[in-house]
């Protein structure tokens, strides 16, 4: 959440307090700061309590699927962070900002959104693509976002977690096959 410190003009002739007010206003920035995030988890749990409580509930669920253990500060520790992050792309999207965070569309109020080149989601050979992932959410009949692996599209969390747990049994599977083909190789 932005906030603005007022601070009075202050003439020349401080008599050395120039210090003190600087340190002041950056005291109140700080504090309105953390007043902020506090507010955040306030603000989910009074407007979207049914976030709020997924998130009690679904944080620590998926973590323990991933086989990350953290302790109960810890845990309320990325609560509150994912908490913060809803708030800000609630306020985001209430000042006319993108919904999708990663949409590379900049124009305020676009409709179609898009994401083609994130950082990190495509493997190269040379010039040549040889995957690459993303998402699109277009205005229309159908305007539910899908993220894509190369040609291949998911419409929801579970589809896209099984496919990239298909694709990782598919990677082991080919360093094992890697492996066999080199071996053989270096008896010939």
């Amino acid at each position: 959440m932005a906030h603005t410190t007022h601070i009075a003009p202050v003439t020349l002739g401080t008599n050395g307090h120039l210090p003190f007010v600087v340190r002041a206003a950056e005291a109140t920035a700080a504090r309105a700061d953390q007043a902020a995030a506090e507010s955040a988890d306030r603000y989910i749990a009074r407007e979207f309590p049914a976030v709020a409580e997924l998130l009690a509930e679904a944080v620590p669920l998926a973590l323990a699927r991933t086989g990350i253990n953290l302790d109960a500060e810890a845990t309320a520790k990325l609560i509150e962070d994912t908490t913060r992050g809803l708030t800000a792309a609630a306020a985001a999207k209430a000042a006319g900002a993108c919904q999708y965070r990663d949409c590379e569309d900049t124009e305020p109020g676009h409709y179609d959104h898009f994401a083609h080149s994130p950082q990190g989601l495509k493997v190269m050979d040379g010039t040549d693509t040889l995957l690459d992932a993303g998402m699109a959410a277009c205005s229309g009949t159908d305007p539910a976002p899908v993220v894509y692996l190369r040609n291949w599209e998911a419409t929801n969390m579970a589809e896209l977690e099984a496919k990239v747990a298909e694709i990782r049994r598919m990677l082991d599977a080919t360093l094992e096959f890697g492996a066999r083909v080199f071996a053989d190789g270096a008896q010939a």
